[in-house]
C-alpha cells in the first residue's frame, strides 16, 4: 500500500511578532493578534508586514 500526503507547495513564511498583547494598534511592534490576521490573509495588517514566499 502506498500512501502520500499532498500539503500545497511546502514553502512557509517568516512572521516576527514582538508583542504577546491582544491588542491592535499602530504602535510600531507586531502583536499576536496582529499576527494571526497577516497569517490568515497573507496581506499587511497594522504593525505586521506579510513578507515571505506568499506575501513576496
Amino acid at each position: 500500500m502506498l500512501s502520500y500526503f499532498v500539503t500545497g507547495n511546502g514553502l512557509a513564511a517568516q512572521l516576527t511578532v514582538n508583542n504577546l498583547d491582544d491588542v491592535v494598534a499602530t504602535d510600531g511592534q507586531c502583536t499576536l493578534r496582529e499576527g494571526v490576521e497577516v497569517a490568515n490573509t497573507d496581506a499587511d495588517f497594522s504593525d505586521c508586514e506579510a513578507t515571505g514566499v506568499d506575501g513576496a
